[in-house]
């Protein structure tokens, strides 16, 4: 009875101890699959930072190079803008010199014409005219053609 009773010890211990080494091996197993769900976890996590990054860095890159691309055409717009300026300015200023070129020149005919106004108005040319205006008369009449023509010459001219 007394090898029967310590054998009955003996199992009970061994059972117990059994059970122990089981809850201890399921602990150590789920403690081991949470380790592998918390790096799978990780993995996952980095693989997706990642991922963002190199999609983010070619967002950037490209904006950069298009960035670049208009810089580019806005400095080629704006040069050639620049370009236009200077010459639309240049031609300006040359037709304003001759603008006021061309206004001396009428005020220097306008003084010749008043200065012959004044000359045929006077005392001494008035008793001449009715000598010498039946000759012009008759000039006048054959040459009217080159006059027209003279005008429309100078009407073209004045034009261009």
């Amino acid at each position: 009875h007394g090898v029967i009773e310590m054998l009955e010890k003996l199992l009970d211990k061994f059972i117990a101890e059994r059970t122990d080494l089981e809850k201890t091996e399921m602990n150590s197993k789920h403690a081991f699959d949470m380790l592998m769900q918390d790096l799978t976890a990780q993995i996952e996590q980095a693989t997706q930072d990642r991922e963002e990054k190199a999609e983010l860095k070619a967002k950037t890159l490209q904006a950069k190079a298009d960035a670049l691309g208009d810089l580019e055409d806005t400095t080629t717009t704006r040069d050639a803008d620049q370009k236009y300026l200077d010459d639309l300015t240049a031609t300006c200023e040359q037709k304003a010199t001759d603008f006021e070129s061309r206004q001396q020149l009428r005020a220097e005919e306008i003084e010749a014409i008043e200065k012959a106004i004044e000359i045929i108005s006077s005392s001494s040319v008035k008793g001449h005219a009715e000598t010498y205006l039946p000759t012009l008369a008759q000039q006048s009449a054959g040459s009217s053609t080159a006059l027209a023509m003279l005008r429309a010459d100078a009407h073209n001219n004045a034009q261009a």
